[in-house]
């Protein structure tokens, strides 16, 4: 069995900290890493500014980002340190503006599932529009196949499966 690609080991961990979003909008999680990635250097999700209350500020709100929740991208920024070449896993396009604070922090790399494939109208979808923003400013865009993000569910599950029944007492 080969080893999974740590873009996609990260990529998943952004997914499992959107899980902690209060939001009633979307749930989206970012993790920032070194330009090695060898450690992460910030952590985010979506949801209300720290200590506040785990709601929106306006829950019932139309359309994404109009809820009040602080963007995932944000709170991973505001808890990493500024280094050029930085990457970031992002579980959807950043908008513009985190696009542009992401470079700001030094982001020079982002690692999504989304693809670029589909045609867009950049009126009606920033997010996609976020895609030609960051590659003016040179921004790396990598997606990866969902497919990818579920052989990597698949074997993580059987290894918990494993250690559950002790099937597995040389891993440790």
């Amino acid at each position: 069995m080969s080893r999974p690609n740590p873009e996609i080991i990260y990529l998943l961990g952004a997914f499992l900290y959107a899980t902690r979003s209060t939001c009633s909008q979307r749930k989206t999680g970012c993790i920032i890493t070194d330009n090695n990635m060898l450690r992460p250097v910030g952590i985010g999700y979506n949801g209300n500014y720290q200590g506040g209350p785990n709601e929106c500020d306006f829950p019932d709100a139309v359309g994404e980002a109009r809820c009040g929740c602080v963007h995932a991208e944000m709170n991973a920024m505001a808890k990493a340190p500024y280094g050029l070449g930085q990457i970031a896993f992002v579980t959807v396009l950043p908008c513009s503006l985190c696009a542009k604070q992401l470079y700001n922090a030094g982001v020079r790399k982002v690692v999504t599932i989304e693809s670029n494939d589909e045609e867009y109208d950049e009126e009606k979808d920033y997010r996609r529009s976020s895609i030609k923003l960051l590659e003016e400013m040179g921004v790396v865009v990598v997606y990866i196949d969902i497919k990818e993000l579920d052989r990597l569910i698949a074997i993580t599950a059987d290894l918990l499966s494993s250690l559950k029944n002790n099937e597995n007492d040389d891993w440790w």
